[in-house]
């Protein structure tokens, strides 16, 4: 990734990422395995920018200190954690954790997801200054105490006693569940009439080989030009959904929405199975479906109607349906989460939903990165039948590829 805000040399350019994002982005792909390529333009006479000079300085100072958290080390064996980020070294019984600590509170706790016993515990720049750490069910936890020695990330050195062992994750434990059935799968290679159903007469969706491309009609603020693709099968019971999507469009307006077992309100004309009122779905207005259906909505890869902000990107749930008691704002379920990073235009990722009757997981994995979102469902009726859906405001577009739906 560029150093600045372009791959070549601009003299005008002053989008320098700051030095903490330079370093935590350094630290972040070494946990993840990978190697950070920088890139940095000389000019045409061979100089740096003096704000490039500065921030490799500062970086060069930081590894002075701290390379022993990055050089030779592998991913992290543990799920990410929400302080900072782990590396590890190994032997062949024993292994040590980096901790990298960019949220340090002093008189904090650090959880770590290890089921190890720890040997030592100390901070790589003063070997003297030790840590208490406690070993229990859900893993590791690390005392924090003093004020953060470094203002970029602090590591720790934790020493195990043996080789580690992760504990898994509440998705984790789900998503590896052998009681998963699978019901449904699609390649999206083939015809896609063989197995979805499409609210719109506009939208446009082309079988390839690499997947299924699904383009909502391109007039902004139309609603003739939304687009739902509808599974033909129901699916009953908790779901896991997994798929591969690959944004095709270069919007920054717009969303997209997976519904999640979506049947009608059942009362007529809007049967429970969707299948049986279609004909009231030709223009796919968006108020048709928080009116007349009773399904989970995740938009995401979304934005704002009106917007100029590239990077300006949520993930939000809602629960329908509207009615007299629940207005449109009222049926989203918190946290909603903004500037993800995520779905950029031309890149794939792999999406993995999880609903149960008291939980909701989306697990988005890139070539670099794995986010985990979650939801509470305990305050929401349960959904226990319905049908997958695929939603695509006006003049958005994405491929989807190897489409599966599993069910206990």
């Amino acid at each position: 990734m560029p150093i600045s805000g372009s791959w070549g040399y601009r003299s005008d350019d002053k989008k320098f990422k700051s030095k903490t994002t330079l370093i935590r982005n350094l630290v972040d792909i070494a946990s993840k395995g990978g190697n950070y390529l920088l890139n940095v333009s000389p000019s045409a006479r061979g100089t740096l920018m003096p704000e490039a000079v500065e921030r490799l300085k500062v970086m060069g100072q930081w590894m002075e200190k701290n390379s022993e958290s990055i050089y030779g080390t592998q991913a992290s064996p543990c799920v990410q954690p929400e302080w900072g980020r782990i590396t590890m070294k190994s032997g062949k019984k024993k292994a040590t954790l980096y901790l990298n600590v960019f949220d340090w509170t002093n008189g904090g706790n650090l959880p770590v997801q290890c089921d190890n016993d720890v040997e030592a515990c100390y901070l790589l720049t003063d070997r003297s200054r030790t840590l208490m750490t406690e070993s229990g069910e859900k893993g590791i936890t690390v005392k924090l105490v003093g004020e953060a020695p470094d203002p970029y990330s602090s590591v720790i050195v934790m020493e195990l006693a043996g080789m580690p062992n992760a504990i898994p994750t509440e998705f984790g434990k789900e998503n590896n569940s052998p009681d998963w059935n699978l019901q449904f799968s699609d390649s999206c290679t083939g015809n896609w009439q063989e197995n979805w159903f499409l609210d719109g007469q506009i939208a446009k969706v082309v079988n390839s080989e690499k997947g299924m491309n699904f383009s909502a009609g391109p007039v902004n603020r139309n609603d003739a030009h939304h687009a739902v693709l509808w599974t033909k099968e129901s699916f009953k019971g908790d779901v896991k959904i997994e798929y591969n999507y690959t944004r095709t469009d270069t919007q920054i307006v717009n969303v997209n929405i997976l519904y999640i077992q979506a049947t009608g309100i059942g009362e007529e004309p809007y049967n429970h199975d969707i299948s049986k009122w279609n004909e009231l779905r030709k223009i796919p207005t968006m108020s048709i479906y928080y009116n007349y259906m009773n399904p989970l909505h995740i938009s995401y890869a979304a934005f704002k109607m009106v917007n100029d902000d590239p990077d300006a990107d949520y993930i939000r749930v809602r629960k329908y349906p509207v009615s007299e008691e629940v207005t449109f704002a009222e049926t989203e379920i918190p946290p909603a989460f903004f500037k993800t990073g995520l779905f950029l235009p031309g890149r794939t990722y792999k999406i993995t939903v999880i609903k149960t009757d008291s939980k909701l997981f989306f697990n988005v994995e890139g070539r670099r990165e794995e986010k985990l979102y979650s939801w509470e469902l305990d305050n929401t009726d349960p959904l226990t039948e319905g049908r997958i859906g695929l939603r695509h405001m006006y003049t958005r577009s994405a491929r989807y590829s190897d489409f599966k739906v599993s069910v206990k």
